[in-house]
């Protein structure tokens, strides 16, 4: 029989995350086939899409899901503890098709350079059932407000108390993963070229505008000076912000995906294969 306290005390998830370890698991299975045991490593690619969960549920009880990263941007230095990648609520049942989404899934894309980070899954048993009509819906092709999960407990507090109850008790049962951020990596024999995936995508604004964003270029190269360089190519506003998962990422203003692909792989910074392109 697996030692879930001892295990839960050697990866430190008690005390960075918990106070005191579960008594059981959660099964997880992801659509590219691969399943979630404890302390496996697994690789962005096989977790880019919503796994399936399920854990030993009443029928008459509602839940709440999350999945987070207690070493954003890393485990030496985890300024933005808990990143949470997934959240859902009134679960009725341990049907996760009767819950509400408040956070849509996003997969694991670590810092490079930032090692192995923990992901946990952790499943909450509600007194009742929730009002999150007044709790915001976060979208996959955002990070904000995915910082500090420790805020959105905070949160679900005040839901709980408008539902007259008064502790949110946690429901013993949790998974551990850890990843390799870069296994699954193109790798480049050039020095003059980056490793990896850059990943080039387009988010809404307010009302029609529009945001394109660069994620995964190399940290040799100076970010501000590329940014300069397009502001001036594409006639647009641009900016270099650190993101709590993904480290530096380039956001220009409008629509620029054709144009960044086009530039960047003219001036020889990445190479077409490297460039993965992603829509709303």
């Amino acid at each position: 029989m697996t030692d879930i306290k001892s295990i839960f005390k050697q990866q430190c998830i008690v005390p960075d995350v918990l106070t005191t370890a579960p008594s059981d698991f959660i099964s997880i299975q992801y659509p590219s086939g691969v399943s979630v045991d404890i302390g496996k490593e697994l690789t962005p690619t096989q977790v880019k899409d919503k796994p399936n969960v399920k854990w030993a549920a009443k029928d008459s009880e509602y839940y709440t899901l999350a999945l987070v990263d207690p070493d954003a941007p890393s485990r030496e230095n985890p300024k933005f503890r808990e990143w949470h990648h997934w959240l859902v609520g009134n679960i009725l049942g341990g049907d996760m098709n009767k819950g509400v989404v408040l956070s849509d899934y996003i997969g694991s894309g670590p810092p490079k350079g930032t090692g192995l980070h923990r992901y946990i899954f952790l499943v909450y048993k509600q007194q009742d059932k929730c009002d999150f009509s007044k709790v915001p819906k976060l979208p996959s092709n955002s990070g904000d407000k995915r910082v500090t999960f420790e805020s959105v407990r905070a949160s679900y507090r005040s839901v709980l108390l408008e539902q007259r109850v008064v502790t949110f008790n946690r429901m013993s049962i949790q998974n551990l993963n850890t990843f390799d951020p870069f296994a699954d990596a193109i790798k480049s024999s050039e020095d003059d070229v980056q490793d990896g995936l850059v990943h080039v995508r387009i988010q809404q604004r307010n009302g029609r505008k529009t945001l394109t964003t660069v994620q995964g270029l190399s940290s040799e190269y100076d970010l501000k000076k590329i940014v300069r360089a397009c502001k001036k190519e594409f006639a647009c506003n641009g900016t270099v912000v650190e993101h709590p998962e993904y480290g530096e990422v380039l956001q220009l203003q409008g629509d620029q995906r054709e144009n960044i692909c086009q530039w960047l792989t003219k001036s020889g910074l990445v190479k077409p294969e490297q460039l993965k392109v992603h829509g709303f």
